[in-house]
């Protein structure tokens, strides 16, 4: 259920890197906007999985 979210959000990052570059299309806003978006999508994946494993370790205690 995060990764939709965070797929918006990268996107939403890309362009406003790609907006400071003034939408160029020259290799340094490309290596920008791919380097952002890579990492809101890796922050989205690590997020969901310690939330998921936060539920797991917490259902075990009784």
């Amino acid at each position: 259920m995060l990764l939709p979210v965070g797929a918006l959000t990268a996107t939403a990052a890309g362009v406003g890197v790609a907006g400071m570059f003034g939408y160029s299309t020259g290799p340094a806003t490309f290596v920008c906007v791919i380097t952002v978006v890579a990492a809101v999508m890796t922050a989205t994946v690590a997020l969901a999985r310690v939330l998921a494993r936060a539920t797991d370790v917490g259902a075990g205690t009784r």
